[in-house]
């Protein structure tokens, strides 16, 4: 595999999670962390669908079955094909790689809070195989040091309020697939004439390549070739990708998240305002933590489209910022950082030996995050003002109406 440099940050939301060991810094005087409320992306997995490779696949071997096929045209061909057969039987499933984020994720919140162990972990994850996977290689890596016997875990149904909230909203739903993004995502993607010179070197002139044909088979080389660093196998792709084309597929990718499921134009907070419940469940459960001691954390394991919105509905300066400005989207926002691969957002809650005070920090991929709230020290905010903004945040939101889906989805269309 070759060595990562600045370019990683372009392989988007296919990017690993890579991040050292931070040491815990000491709270205020009299402060001992007590409680962490967690939500991770699941870690580094195959590709979900063989559909993209397939048709690049196709593409080639019907343009080598007619001799159309340059001698990169080949190479290319063999190792698409290498990627279909190390993928074949595993779409959407974690990669080893994807267990040992999690795992390291795991241990670095027992050495870095080792005080709140030892009551109850209460641990829940999608009904999809990997985010289940990660549950059960964080839970089993924290077992080695805290007693397992305290841990409640269990996967919801697909009809998921709380974590899986992009399928159920309505509106969300016709945004999605009828938004007036899509245009300004098309016309984004042929601001620059990269995708004709880029996919051309692999097909003979007698091969007539269209610029629509060669954007998409351009954008299914850039993915497949992103997801090799989850596969930690080098295939030899990254020799027909420069900074600067990388640089394009990925801005493509990134505006496209940032419009479809992050903060979006100005005025435009559906993608973000659909992860209210998330956010009242991280109010909800951090409170009666506080209130009854007998938690010591509560871990959730879901995915990109769960954690982006959840981002940038807590008004994070790193994820929040909304621009009608396209060509700017990525020097304000980076998907990479955002939701790579086992992404996460930690709440950790410390409590006063002498008064009782209950102090919230928050980490973002492990990282110290400064809140839009004044703070009581940094990066120490009082769990008063924290609850008092998010819920006014939520008192704010408009929240189309949801649909009558089953009566489980009650609690999302009448809070």
């Amino acid at each position: 595999m070759k060595e990562f440099h600045t370019s990683t940050w372009y392989l988007g939301t296919e990017m690993p999670y890579y991040k050292k060991g931070i040491p815990e810094e000491s709270p205020p005087k009299g402060y001992y962390p007590i409680y962490v409320n967690h939500l991770g992306r699941h870690g580094s997995r195959y590709v979900t669908s063989p559909n993209q490779a397939e048709v690049l696949y196709s593409t080639l071997d019907e343009a080598d079955s007619r001799n159309q096929l340059t001698q990169s045209g080949c190479i290319l061909k063999k190792q698409i094909g290498d990627f279909l057969a190390l993928s074949e039987g595993k779409y959407g499933l974690l990669t080893p790689l994807g267990v040992k984020e999690e795992q390291g994720i795991a241990r670095r919140m027992y050495e870095r809070f080792p005080q709140i162990f030892g009551r109850e972990v209460r641990a829940v994850s999608t009904y999809v195989t990997r985010a289940k996977q990660s549950m059960e290689a964080f839970l089993e890596e924290l077992a080695k040091y805290t007693p397992s016997n305290n841990f409640v875990a269990l996967s919801n149904g697909e009809i998921d309020p709380i974590l899986r909230f992009f399928d159920l909203n309505l509106a969300y739903l016709n945004y999605k697939e009828n938004g007036k993004w899509k245009d300004s995502l098309r016309k984004f993607e042929e601001r620059k004439n990269i995708s004709m010179p880029f996919m051309a070197q692999f097909f003979k002139s007698s091969y007539k390549l269209r610029q629509e044909e060669a954007l998409e088979l351009g954008t299914s080389l850039y993915t497949i070739y992103a997801n090799t660093f989850n596969l930690t196998v080098d295939l030899g792709i990254n020799r027909y990708f420069d900074d600067k084309i990388l640089y394009y597929y990925w801005e493509n990718a990134n505006l496209r998240n940032f419009l479809e499921k992050g903060p979006s134009y100005r005025g435009e907070d559906l993608p973000t305002n659909i992860a209210f419940a998330l956010l009242e469940d991280f109010l909800k459960t951090s409170e009666q933590a506080v209130q009854t001691g007998n938690v010591s954390a509560d871990l959730r394991f879901a995915h990109a489209e769960t954690l982006i919105p959840f981002a940038s509905l807590l008004k994070l300066c790193c994820c929040s910022k909304q621009t009608d400005h396209i060509s700017k989207v990525a020097k304000i926002w980076c998907d990479s950082q955002v939701a790579p691969m086992a992404g996460n957002i930690q709440w950790i809650f410390y409590k006063s030996s002498h008064q009782g005070t209950i102090l919230v920090k928050m980490l973002y991929n492990e990282e110290v995050m400064t809140l839009p709230i004044r703070p009581y020290c940094k990066p120490y905010y009082l769990w008063e003002d924290v609850k008092a903004f998010y819920w006014y945040v939520i008192s704010k939101l408009q929240i189309p109406q949801v649909g009558s889906i089953t009566e489980q989805v009650k609690y999302y269309t009448v809070r």
